[in-house]
C-alpha cells in the first residue's frame, strides 16, 4: 500500500510543481508565510526587521518585525527555503515546490485512507479526484497556503485513527492546530464523537491529550514571538471577527460556500451533487472513525464560517476556506459513493462526467490562472470567466472543446458496461475497472 501511495505522490508532485505560481503575483497571506519560511531557512530567525522589501501582515514587537503566519505552515516552507532559496533575497520558487510538495503528500495519504474502506484501484480512483478535481490542484499546491501541509497531517490523523493508534493520530492533529489553530474545534468535536460511539474513553483521552500539545505550543510560540500567551499571536482585530460575522452574514457565509459561482463547493466541485443523496446510508454504514471524521469537519466549517466572510480573500482560483471539511469529510463521501452512487450506471455515468467538469475547471486555473482573480460579488463572479479573459477566446474554446469530449466519452464508456440489476439501486459493478464501484473492505 505504502509503495503506491508513493507513487501517487511522485505523479500528483511532478504535476502539481509543474503547474504551481511562480510569479510575483502572490496572496499577501501565501508571500507572509513565504517570507517569514526564507528568513528561518536561510537565517535561523523569525525576525524580518533587516527585510527592506516589505512584510505582509508584519507585526512590530518592540525593534523586530515579524510575520503574523502561524508557525506551522512556515516550518513546511522553511527547508525548501534551506535547501533551494537565496541567502540574499526571498523568492517564491521555494514556495511553490513547498506547496506541491505537502499537496502531494497529501494525495499520497489520501490512498492509503480509502484504502481503508475500499480496493486499490477505486482507491487510486479516489486519490486521483481528491488531487485533481478539488481545490488540492488549484489552491492547495498552487503557492504556500495553510491547507497543503494541512491537508496533509489531517489526513494522516484520520489515518492512524483508523488503524487504532490514538496517541500518533493526536501527534498529527497536534500539528494541524499549528497550522491553522481553529482545527481544534473540529478534533475536539470529533474526540467528543468517539467518545460518545465508541465509549473506549482511553483511547480518546490519549489522543486529547497528545492534539492538545499543538495548542500549548502555539500558546509558547506566540508568548516568545508576540508577547501574548494565546492562540491567535499575531493575529490582530479585524482580521477575525471575535464577537463572530454576525446572524445575517453567517446565513450568507454558508449559501456563499455551498453555492455562490464564485466560491461555492457545490458549483465548482459538482460531482459531490452525485454523492449527498447517498450520504444517510453511508452514515448508518460507516465505521465510528468515519463518523468522527465528518462530525469534525462540520464542526470546523461552522467555525470557520462564524469567524471570517466566506469569500477568503482575493488573488487565488476557486475556494479554500471550505478545502478542510471537504477533507475531513473524504472518507463518508467515498462510503457515499459505495453505497449509493455506484449502484446503477447511470449514477455513475453521472458522476464521472462530473468529475470531468471538476477536473477541467481547477485544472483551468491551475494552468493558467495568472492571479487576477478578484472578488467583488461572489454571487455573480465566476473565476473561470475571469481567468478565460485572460487566456482568450481560442484558448478558452480549445479547453471546452477537450473537456465536452472527455464528458462524452466516460458517459459512453459507463453507460456501455454492464453488470446492473433490473433496479439498479443496490448492484455494485466489479471492482476491477477504472468506473467500479467502491467496494467496502473492513470497518464500514
Amino acid at each position: 500500500m505504502w509503495f503506491q501511495a508513493f507513487l501517487l505522490g511522485c505523479g500528483a508532485f511532478l504535476v502539481y510543481v509543474l503547474t504551481a505560481w511562480y510569479g510575483s503575483r502572490q496572496n499577501t497571506d501565501t508571500w507572509a508565510a513565504a517570507l517569514a519560511a526564507w528568513q528561518l531557512g536561510q537565517h535561523g530567525t523569525l525576525d524580518l526587521s533587516g527585510y527592506a522589501g516589505g512584510v505582509p501582515w508584519g507585526v512590530d514587537v518592540g525593534d523586530q518585525v515579524f510575520s503574523n503566519r502561524f508557525p506551522g505552515v512556515i516550518l513546511a516552507g522553511a527547508a525548501f527555503y534551506a535547501l533551494l532559496g537565496s541567502p540574499a533575497e526571498p523568492t517564491i520558487f521555494p514556495g511553490g515546490v513547498a506547496a506541491a510538495f505537502w499537496s502531494a503528500a497529501a494525495v499520497g495519504v489520501c490512498f492509503a485512507v480509502c484504502r481503508q474502506l475500499v480496493d486499490t484501484r477505486p482507491a487510486v480512483a479516489a486519490a486521483g479526484v481528491f488531487a485533481f478535481a478539488t481545490p488540492t490542484w488549484s489552491v492547495s499546491a498552487d503557492a504556500l497556503w495553510t491547507h497543503g501541509p494541512g491537508q496533509f497531517w489531517l489526513l494522516l490523523s484520520i489515518l492512524l485513527l483508523s488503524a487504532s493508534r490514538p496517541a500518533l493520530a493526536g501527534a498529527a492533529a497536534a500539528m494541524t492546530v499549528l497550522i491553522r489553530p481553529h482545527m481544534a474545534v473540529g478534533w475536539a468535536a470529533s474526540g467528543l464523537h468517539q467518545l460518545w460511539s465508541s465509549r473506549r474513553a482511553p483511547d480518546v483521552v490519549r489522543f486529547g491529550l497528545v492534539a492538545s500539545l499543538g495548542a500549548v505550543v502555539l500558546v509558547v510560540y506566540n508568548w516568545v514571538v508576540f508577547g501574548s500567551p494565546n492562540l491567535l499571536g499575531g493575529y490582530r482585530p479585524g482580521h477575525l471577527t471575535a464577537g463572530g460575522v454576525g446572524a445575517l452574514v453567517f446565513v450568507v457565509n454558508v449559501l456563499g460556500s455551498l453555492v455562490s459561482p464564485h466560491r461555492g463547493v457545490l458549483l465548482l466541485t459538482p460531482f459531490l451533487w452525485l454523492l449527498l443523496p447517498g450520504i444517510p446510508r453511508a452514515w448508518r454504514a460507516a465505521a465510528p472513525w468515519v463518523r468522527s471524521s465528518a462530525v469534525a469537519g462540520l464542526s470546523y466549517a461552522l467555525v470557520q464560517l462564524y469567524l471570517v466572510r466566506f469569500i477568503g480573500g482575493h488573488g487565488f482560483y476557486s475556494y479554500r476556506t471550505m478545502i478542510e471539511p471537504l477533507t475531513f469529510l473524504l472518507p463518508l463521501l467515498v462510503c457515499s459513493y459505495t453505497t449509493w452512487t455506484a449502484g446503477t450506471r447511470y449514477r455513475r455515468a453521472a458522476f464521472n462526467a462530473l468529475v470531468v467538469v471538476s477536473v477541467s475547471f481547477h485544472g483551468f486555473g491551475a494552468v493558467l490562472d495568472h492571479h487576477r482573480v478578484e472578488s467583488g460579488n461572489p454571487f455573480r463572479e465566476f473565476s473561470a470567466i475571469q481567468v478565460a479573459r485572460d487566456v482568450g477566446t481560442a484558448g478558452t474554446v480549445a479547453w471546452l472543446v477537450v473537456t465536452g469530449l472527455l464528458i462524452t466519452y466516460v458517459l459512453v464508456r459507463t453507460l456501455r458496461r454492464g453488470g446492473v440489476t433490473a433496479d439498479g439501486d443496490d448492484a455494485l459493478s466489479s471492482p476491477g475497472s477504472t468506473s467500479a464501484a467502491l467496494t467496502p473492505r473492513g470497518g464500514t
